[in-house]
């Protein structure tokens, strides 16, 4: 995580077929909704539209895509949560850096519109609000 000069910050996040990878932490990519109650161990838990979730444990199945579901999504919340976290950052305007191959890169711009971009903003600004749990 890096720190620009008009004060966001660049987060980089490679989301892995097997693992999520931030500058500062690796972990699994699977993605468990746990439901409505609170769990007992926060840790790698993150709570989204009235569900918690646990991310980070075991490893999500291999799909054509990785953005068909919110398992992408919130792998990436979780990676943004931690590496603001460990810096004791509650609150930011984060710039993500990630990163596709080249081969996939046609059929990746046929997936993205206005609604995802409009959906990611939502979240970042949802996460600003509430603080990551765990």
């Amino acid at each position: 995580m890096v720190k620009i000069g008009d004060g966001r910050y660049v987060i980089g996040f490679d989301d892995g077929y097997q693992l999520g990878k931030t500058a500062n932490y690796i972990f699994d990519n699977g993605v468990h909704m746990l439901g409505s109650v609170e769990p007992t161990l926060k840790e790698n838990s993150l709570f989204y539209e009235g569900e918690y979730f646990k991310v980070g444990e075991g490893r999500a199945a291999i799909t054509e895509d990785k953005v068909s579901s919110d398992a992408a999504m919130l792998r990436t919340m979780a990676a943004i949560a931690m590496e603001l976290g460990s810096a004791g950052i509650r609150r930011a305007e984060v710039v993500l850096a990630v990163g596709l191959p080249v081969r996939y890169l046609h059929a990746a711009n046929t997936l993205v519109n206005k609604t995802d971009i409009e959906n990611t903003r939502k979240l970042l600004e949802r996460l600003a609000k509430e603080p990551p749990q765990g």
